[in-house]
């Protein structure tokens, strides 16, 4: 997997983890491509409402949840990453 992929898969996956709406919304041929390889999937979400709103967008999948993660370095210090994330 190339830069541009990672950093969309890594953008969909902070998505899911950090958002009530779990999706990133791009018109990227890359990520249609991903979706096309089972990496992410094109979701639509309805808010409610007077006036609804729908919003589509691409979510991670489990495929793509590990390729992300199968791409990080060996050394990276986990109890640094999560004191960091602490602050």
């Amino acid at each position: 997997m190339n830069k541009k992929e990672l950093a969309i898969l890594e953008k969909a996956w902070m998505a899911e983890i950090d958002n009530d709406i779990p999706i990133i919304q791009t018109k990227s041929k890359i990520a249609a491509q991903l979706a096309e390889e089972g990496y992410l999937k094109l979701k639509e979400f309805t808010l409610g409402g007077a006036i609804p709103v729908v919003i589509r967008g691409y979510q991670i999948t489990h495929a793509g949840i590990l390729a992300y993660c199968l791409s990080l370095p060996d050394d990276i210090d986990i109890e640094a990453m999560e004191e960091e994330m602490r602050k």
